[in-house]
């Protein structure tokens, strides 16, 4: 959808979501690695984990 593609996601969260997504597809990463959403907090630095990757990392490497 170019629109969207023009003005972005909608929210942090649903943009490191996509990314991770496509990170994760990438046929030079293994399925074994995991890959990890973090957000950090302009004011506070704090760090939110959006995505973990440790759940979704298979066991088996393509």
């Amino acid at each position: 959808d170019l629109s969207t593609w023009l003005t972005g996601f909608r929210n942090v969260q649903e943009s490191v979501q996509h990314s991770v997504e496509i990170i994760r597809q990438h046929p030079l990463l293994p399925s074994s690695v995991p890959v990890h959403g973090l957000v950090i907090h302009p004011k506070t630095g704090n760090l939110e984990v959006v995505v973990e990757g440790y759940s979704y990392a298979h066991t088996t490497s393509p």
